[in-house]
């Protein structure tokens, strides 16, 4: 596939206006991409997020369809049912679903990234860009072949296991997404043996992480930089550097933390795995006695590249 998009795309029709400039038309681009029906349904989805008019506008919205709105607004679900490689009913079961994701959930993350890098390469050329007009487009493209499909997994499986038992222990209504307490599973080893199967890790490890919690010393709300993560015995300890702060939700003290600060976060292994230094997370932090912290209403994760 990369060899592909490698290639010098054919000439495409250009219109020279009186003062020189020229208009390559959108729609002349969109025919030079359309090569089957996964393609022609990402750039139905490109150009319908971005009410796109011209080249050089999807040129800009590269970056912000992949880092955006690939990562948080992708409905996968519909996009495979539009396309046809799984039925409404299929999508509906679990264990298909879940089968399906497996097989082709990163193949298709993949495919939409190097339509972008194509679609960026084919415009440049139009355009008569240099190499180094597009540099940080075509870095990120590239980078997003293998960022993407762990970005977006992270934006739906976070805040995983060891946040949601902490925002349980020690939010006074548990975890945002919950509706009741009926679930919390401090309050009972049925609701524990259910969070077990939900996030497929052990209540024994949940205890043995928030043995020395406490209470909540304080929270912090913001954007943060992935620098460093060291998995030890089941649990990644991520350190994050604070890139913007914001207002800090209230019911507890708020920990002073200022751009370029360190945090210390605790997330189970296998969504540690899947983040790489450069990542960007945007959540509220609650800071425990340990001096590490949990997440809450986590708003998106992205790759370095991403606007």
């Amino acid at each position: 596939m990369i060899e592909e998009i490698l290639e010098d795309p054919a000439p495409i029709a250009e219109d020279v206006s009186e003062d020189g400039l020229v208009d390559i038309p959108w729609t002349d681009i969109c025919g030079r991409m359309k090569t089957d029906a996964r393609t022609e349904l990402f750039l139905r989805l490109f150009q319908e997020r971005y009410n796109l008019a011209s080249s050089i506008d999807a040129f800009t919205h590269v970056l912000s369809f992949l880092g955006d709105y690939m990562v948080r607004e992708f409905d996968y679900r519909q996009f495979c049912i539009s396309l046809g490689d799984i039925d409404e009913a299929s999508s509906d079961d679990a264990v298909l679903w879940t089968s399906h994701l497996s097989k082709h959930l990163s193949s298709d993350l993949v495919a939409a990234s190097s339509l972008m890098l194509k679609l960026a390469m084919t415009i440049a050329k139009a355009h008569g860009l240099d190499t180094a007009d597009w540099q940080d487009i075509n870095q990120a493209c590239s980078n997003a072949v293998r960022t993407l499909p762990a970005c977006y997994r992270l934006q739906r499986a976070l805040p995983g296991a060891v946040s949601t038992a902490r925002a349980w222990r020690h939010m006074p209504n548990g975890p945002q997404e919950s509706a009741d307490n009926s679930e919390n599973p401090w309050l009972s080893e049925e609701n524990q043996k259910s969070f077990e199967e939900t996030f497929n890790f052990s209540w024994e490890q949940v205890s043995a992480i928030t043995d020395q919690d406490v209470d909540v010393v304080g929270v912090c709300s913001g954007r943060f930089t992935v620098v460093e993560v060291t998995e030890v015995e089941g649990v990644s300890l991520v350190s994050l550097e604070a890139v913007r702060i914001d207002v800090a939700p209230p019911g507890f003290p708020v920990k002073a933390t200022a751009a370029g600060d360190v945090i210390l976060w605790e997330v189970e292994a296998a969504l540690g795995r899947l983040l790489a230094v450069g990542f960007n997370l945007e959540a509220d932090f609650y800071e425990v006695q340990s001096n590490t912290c949990f997440i809450s209403d986590v708003r998106i994760v992205t790759p370095a590249w991403s606007p």
